[in-house]
């Protein structure tokens, strides 16, 4: 054993460690409460080490107390995912309820805005309880967002839906592109236009696996999609990728997934 460190939070999530430098990452969220407004709060929050775990920054991980201050930043946040993406930058994935949350900002300070936003399925308009998920690329020497991006779900009415990855993944390959996995429900985006080997994804039953490839520059979807042919249910729980390739691993709780039976 090199070093240890005690840890006093709610929830550890998940931990990296960067292959090139021996850095350390930690992501989980804390259960909090906001004595001015006599709500709780649940407060993501990313942390930093060195290789001898001593703490080198921390992002996020707010006092409850300060989320009311000069805005509204009360929607409960959590980290579920980190880490290092072939590209060398730093991934971080976790869940958001509701619009006004501390995802908006570069994990540093509540004014620095860092998501990018260009539809209905990434702007957290019409947004209350549903779960979405978030997506960063982090500085892995400071723990400032460089971008972060939502992926919500839109019900017929407009209103949000949510995109869980509590058991998800999120990878980035050499060139920077963001591959995330979790379950989602209905209304995503482009859904029904999808196919799998040339087979269109089968009628939505509830919690679709799916996959999301985004851009490097987070300025589009090369691919949001699910697996679903008759009934499926489940969650695309990890991926590998690199040199232009993607293997994923998922679990199917009911009904059936496309398969390729060669």
């Amino acid at each position: 054993m090199i070093a240890q460190q005690t840890l006093t939070r709610s929830y550890v999530e998940d931990v990296a460690i960067d292959p090139e430098t021996g850095a350390i990452y930690v992501a989980g969220y804390d259960n909090k409460y906001n004595s001015l407004d006599n709500n709780p709060v649940q407060v993501a929050f990313l942390t930093g080490f060195d290789g001898k775990l001593n703490t080198q920054w921390s992002s996020w991980g707010y006092e409850a107390d300060t989320l009311t201050d000069g805005q509204n930043d009360m929607a409960d946040t959590r980290g579920y995912r980190v880490t290092v993406g072939r590209d060398g930058q730093l991934y971080y994935l976790g869940e958001v309820a509701g619009g006004n949350s501390i995802y908006r900002w570069d994990g540093k300070d509540r004014s620095t805005e860092t998501l990018v936003k260009y539809d209905a399925y990434n702007d957290p308009y019409n947004s209350k309880s549903p779960h979405q998920t978030y997506y960063a690329r982090i500085n892995p020497e400071t723990g400032e967002v460089l971008q972060g991006q939502l992926a919500l779900a839109r019900l017929s009415s407009g209103d949000s839906n949510a995109v869980r990855v509590y058991e998800g993944s999120i990878t980035a390959d050499e060139a920077g592109n963001v591959y995330i996995g979790g379950r989602a429900f209905s209304g995503v985006a482009g859904r029904d236009q999808q196919t799998i080997n040339g087979e269109a994804v089968g009628e939505y039953a509830k919690a679709d696996p799916f996959a999301l490839v985004v851009s490097s520059d987070f300025q589009s979807r090369k691919n949001w999609t699910t697996f679903v042919k008759d009934g499926g249910q489940g969650t695309i729980n990890g991926f590998a990728v690199g040199e232009g390739r993607a293997a994923i691993v998922g679990t199917i709780n009911q009904g059936t997934v496309i398969t390729n039976q060669h």
